[in-house]
């Protein structure tokens, strides 16, 4: 059993041996810690250079304000326009009704 076991674990360890003596496994080695590292910079030069308001852009701001009150001023053109329509209906429907 303990023999068994222990050839096991000698042809897990030649294999990662092996393989690590290809060219390729060698590159992907590289190329996961060389991912790993620039990830860690991302991260901290993402941290470092965070604004202090919360993470929001001043211009953001500026621009919801700007397209709420373009927003608002397109929503009472359309509801008074809505209520012109509404009206000459209205009208119509009087003068058939009537006349």
């Amino acid at each position: 059993m303990k023999r068994l076991r222990l050839r096991r674990v000698l042809r897990k360890s030649a294999a990662k041996k092996k393989a690590a003596k290809r060219p390729a496994a060698k590159k992907a080695v590289v190329k996961r810690i060389a991912a790993k590292k620039v990830a860690a910079k991302r991260a901290a030069s993402a941290s470092s250079n965070a604004p202090s308001n919360g993470g929001e852009n001043p211009g953001a701001l500026s621009r919801v304000t700007r397209v709420a009150k373009e927003l608002a001023q397109q929503t009472t053109t359309a509801v008074s326009e809505g209520v012109e329509k509404v009206k000459e209906m209205g009208g119509s429907l009087v003068e058939r009704v009537t006349g």
